[in-house]
């Protein structure tokens, strides 16, 4: 952002602007964002990886026998996330600390909801249930999210909410449609579409000419008439600010092992409106391509 103070104040107010202003700040926002690819830049190939959290549930539970692993740490269920496609070992269940003894003692508190509903709004809170219309909701923030706000940083929240049979939104049930919670009563809405996930990790990046296109040529009008109206010592600060980004943005296309831009997942919702809703057919794909975004999210 540009201060308002960039020096000492003209001695005449300059002509109010009419330039886009949320585009230019979208456009030098880019400073926040790409801060932290500039500091793992300047730390070097040894430098240790960010810090990632991924928390995923499944609402109804798993059966007991065939999740905690025997003396030999192999179970039917857990192995499947410890070997890779060739049913080799992957690495993981070295680094990977089960905690088991966790319980969430069944009390509604005065809501209509049931152990489903406590596992919703309870098993990230800590939190009693809390009443709203009678319908049960978390009562406070969620790990994530108090993790995220830790951070400051936004989650990626994805769900898989299609069924036939409590499909959402179905009346009544819209405390159901996510376990995040960004305060007691108020649920983190999941993004349930693959391809408007995918567009979002992966906005269009090339313009008419096939070229990659900079965050900052899509202001380049604003800043130009924002530059105009600045004297030779605030417009050269402007100048500086805007060159550190074009720097940055070289540095990162130039990285090497970069992740490649994947073919977009199907757009389920125009192969079928219910896809998303009502329908179970195409729960496994579902659950497949939003696995790979959140993969590619992490990278």
């Amino acid at each position: 952002m540009i201060p308002r103070d960039l020096g000492r104040p003209p001695a005449v107010r300059p002509p109010r602007l009419t330039f886009r202003r949320r585009a230019l700040l979208q456009a030098l926002a880019a400073s926040a964002v790409t801060l932290p690819f500039a500091r793992r830049l300047r730390a070097g190939p040894d430098a240790p990886p960010p810090t990632r959290l991924l928390i995923f549930m499944q609402n109804n539970g798993t059966q007991q026998k065939n999740f905690w692993p025997d003396a030999s740490l192999s179970s039917p269920i857990l192995d499947s996330l410890f070997l890779d496609a060739s049913g080799r070992d992957n690495g993981l269940r070295a680094k990977t600390n089960l905690v088991k003894g966790v319980y969430v003692p069944p009390d509604a508190n005065g809501t209509s909801g049931n152990e489903h509903d406590i596992g919703f709004a309870r098993m990230f809170t800590g939190e009693k249930l809390l009443a709203i219309g009678g319908q049960p909701w978390g009562g406070g923030p969620s790990a994530d999210q108090i993790i995220a706000n830790a951070w400051g940083v936004d989650t990626l929240t994805l769900a898989v909410l299609a069924s036939e049979i409590e499909y959402h939104p179905k009346l009544g049930f819209d405390h159901r449609e996510s376990f995040s919670y960004l305060r007691a009563g108020t649920i983190k809405h999941p993004a349930k579409d693959p391809l408007r996930v995918y567009q979002s990790l992966f906005p269009a990046t090339t313009g008419a000419n096939g070229r990659r296109v900079s965050v900052l040529d899509a202001v380049a009008a604003n800043l130009a008439e924002v530059s105009s109206h600045l004297g030779p010592s605030e417009r050269a600060k402007l100048d500086l600010h805007l060159t550190s980004i074009r720097d940055v943005e070289k540095r990162l296309r130039a990285l090497p092992g970069r992740c490649t831009i994947p073919a977009a997942p199907t757009d389920y919702l125009a192969m079928d409106a219910n896809a998303e809703l009502n329908e179970d057919t195409y729960i496994p794909s579902l659950v497949q391509d939003l696995t790979d975004l959140a993969t590619l999210a992490l990278q």
